[in-house]
């Protein structure tokens, strides 16, 4: 399968050729080609949001949380925020706009919350910095998925955070759902 991702704000191609040689259980392989070069992968799924990747023989850690369209993924301490390119087109052509609920932001690793930069009823947007974590000594803002209004905040300076834990949760901003309208504009 072809992928057209966002990482950190770059696009990059990506190409998934599944491979059965010496897979099984929780462990999947791939040949997967990012911008060209070309790296055998298998993944062992440890837990719903941990990882372990054994890429061209060398093993590393990954950490995977989801908001909405964003993926937050840290492997070996460096975290990227990535995003699915052709789900965006999709959602602008309304397939999937002005069906979501709230959104929410949590943590993509274990981490400690070391400030919390919005409070309910703010109104954020897209990228924007809600909650600043601390995971293996290094600092990482979670940001907002999309413009709204921060419906609730469950977290607090100095405590701990798990991937899954609702640390912000916001309502898409109304205006939005003009996006999902049909060729007829409405």
């Amino acid at each position: 399968m072809d992928y057209n991702l966002i990482i950190n704000g770059a696009s990059v191609a990506v190409s998934v050729e599944s491979s059965d040689t010496g897979v099984s259980g929780n462990t999947a392989g791939a040949t997967v080609t990012v911008d060209g070069h070309s790296y055998e992968v298998r993944a062992t799924r440890l837990d719903d949001s941990h990882l372990h990747l054994a890429v061209n023989g060398r093993g590393m850690n990954v950490y995977v949380a989801r908001a909405q369209s964003i993926t937050s993924v840290m492997v070996n301490g460096v975290l990227m925020q990535v995003t699915d390119e052709d789900s965006i087109v999709r959602t602008r052509k309304g397939k999937q706009a002005g069906m979501r609920g709230p959104e929410t932001v949590t943590p993509p690793t274990p981490a400690v919350v070391t400030s919390v930069l919005v409070a309910p009823g703010d109104r954020v947007s897209e990228g924007q910095g809600v909650v600043v974590v601390s995971a293996m000594k290094m600092e990482t803002t979670l940001v907002a998925p999309y413009d709204g209004v921060v419906a609730a905040v469950n977290a607090a300076a100095g405590e701990s955070a798990n991937p899954g834990d609702i640390l912000v949760t916001i309502d898409r901003d109304m205006n939005d759902k003009k996006e999902g309208r049909d060729d007829d504009g409405q």
